[in-house]
This record gives C-alpha cells, sequence and structure tokens, in this order.
C-alpha cells in the first residue's frame, strides 16, 4: 500500500475537534502506517510550525502550491506514474485532518475486497436529514466488520492503481475548480457501476465539526474525543506551575468526560498561550 498524505496551510477555515492539530493528526497517522510507504504532498505550506513537522517527520515530501483540487488530481496522477506497471497497487490518499485507530490499515485492504474504493470515515451527514436520516444500503459482514455501501465521501479514500487508471478522467473533470466536487465524483464514478464501501462504526475521524454544528450537537467518534482528551490531559500534567495546578484542579473538579473535559482541558491550555 502507498499512501499519499495531503497537508496544506491554506485548508478551509472551519472548527476541528479541540487537540487535533496537524502535528497531532500527523503523528497518529504515523503511528498507525508505515513511514517508508508514505508520500508527503506539501501544498503551500508556508508556516514554521508546518515547515518544522515536516522536517521532523523524514518522510519523502513534495513540496506543491496547486491548492486544494490541484493537490488532489497531483497526488493521483503521481500515484498512477509512479507505480504504472503495479496496476493492483493499493493507494490511500489522505487530507491532514483526520484521526485513525490501530486497524486501518487491515480494514482498507479488507474493503477493497468488496468494493472499488473504501472509505474508513463513517460521514455523519449520511444520517441527517439530507439523506433521510439514514442511507439505504446494502450491509455486508466480514471477518473484521459490517460494511455499507455508500454514495460518497470526503477526499480521504483508498483504491487501486487500476481502478484510477480507468477512472482518472472523471476524477480530472471535477477537481479543475477551488476544490474538489467530492460528491459529483462518487456520484459519477457510480453510473460506471463503481461502489464505494464504508466500515459500520468507522475506524478513520475527520475532526472537521460543520456537521456538528450544522446538527447541533458533536457527531465526533467518542474514540477520537478520547484520543484528544488523553493527549491533552498529557500536556496539562506536565505543566508543573501550581498557579495552573490550581486552576486545573477547579475546572476539572467535576470528573467530567467526554466532550466536556475535552473543552474543558482545551480551554485550560489556551490560559497559558
Amino acid at each position: 500500500m502507498k499512501v499519499f498524505y495531503r497537508i496544506s496551510d491554506h485548508g478551509y477555515n472551519k472548527q476541528k475537534l479541540p487537540g487535533s492539530s496537524h502535528q497531532v493528526c500527523l503523528s497518529n497517522f504515523i503511528e498507525m502506517f508505515e513511514v517508508e510507504n508514505i508520500l508527503l504532498i506539501a501544498d503551500n505550506c508556508d508556516k514554521e510550525e508546518t515547515i518544522r513537522l515536516i522536517k521532523n517527520t523524514n518522510i519523502t515530501t513534495l513540496s506543491t502550491n496547486n491548492g486544494n483540487s490541484g493537490s488532489l488530481i497531483y497526488s493521483i496522477k503521481h500515484a498512477i506514474d509512479t507505480n504504472s506497471s503495479n496496476e493492483e497497487e493499493i493507494v490511500y490518499f489522505i487530507e491532514d485532518d483526520y484521526l485513525h485507530l490501530p486497524q486501518s490499515k487491515d480494514m482498507i485492504l479488507e474493503g477493497l475486497q468488496h468494493a472499488d474504493y473504501a472509505t474508513l470515515y463513517d460521514h455523519p451527514d449520511k444520517y441527517t436529514n439530507e439523506y433521510n436520516y439514514g442511507e439505504s444500503s446494502k450491509v455486508i459482514r466480514t471477518n473484521n466488520s459490517h460494511w455499507r455501501y455508500t454514495v460518497s465521501t470526503c477526499m480521504t479514500f483508498a483504491t487501486t492503481i487500476k481502478t484510477l487508471k480507468e477512472d482518472i478522467e472523471i476524477w480530472e473533470k471535477f477537481t479543475t475548480g477551488e476544490h474538489p466536487w467530492d460528491h459529483e465524483i462518487f456520484s459519477s464514478l457510480a453510473v460506471k457501476n463503481r461502489k464505494l464501501i464504508v466500515p459500520i462504526p468507522g475506524v478513520a475521524c475527520h475532526t472537521d465539526l460543520t456537521y456538528s454544528g450544522k446538527a447541533g450537537v458533536v457527531l465526533i467518534e467518542p474514540w477520537a474525543i478520547q484520543m484528544m482528551i488523553d493527549i491533552l490531559e498529557n500536556k496539562v500534567n506536565k505543566i508543573k506551575d501550581q498557579e495552573f495546578k490550581n486552576l486545573k484542579e477547579k475546572v476539572l473538579m467535576d470528573n467530567s468526560q467526554g466532550w466536556r473535559r475535552l473543552t474543558s482541558l482545551d480551554a485550560l491550555l489556551h490560559t497559558i498561550k
């Protein structure tokens, strides 16, 4: 499996899961996947912290200035060009604001045994009024998960070189603007009888809070919230200042869990910035 990880300092200005910085998401990904199989596409990266992060990863990096759509189609064509002799090679394209569980790599391999494209993110929009509060789909069971076929996903997905070659015209058609038209891409692929599959529940989580805001309720996977709680608590516990310790005891005295604890920890850390 080859991974094409796109990172940028000029993405959309959206509220994200507290604590889920570029560094956290990339570190999580490196922990779950082998570094030697990752190519980092650093598009319009000009902030010092991002440049420093990239240098410290020891991952092969290509610097580009193509924008969102441009960096995606660049990544797809680069994948095809560098793996053209091995059409069965699996490729995973990922954006810079996702968290993954340890079984993610195996799940990609499993999903692609049953579909042309696979995503690990069970998108919450499929459970809103946009899809009549639930997407109608065939559900299958494998050794590790239940899966369902879905109409679309974001631009974090896996497939094979052979499939990309055969579908390149569709990918080119819907990546000419500022941002990729993800729904239109997968709708057009469906016309070719391409199938997109997702595990239920998902094993990757997009840290974007847009749909949570629309729904008025937190739609982030509980495991991702707990992952961020563990990371932020580790940071908080490393601060030895006595005044901060007193503040921490007051803020966390109710022993809250889940989203409330995460936002409390995030607020605590912002007091020292």
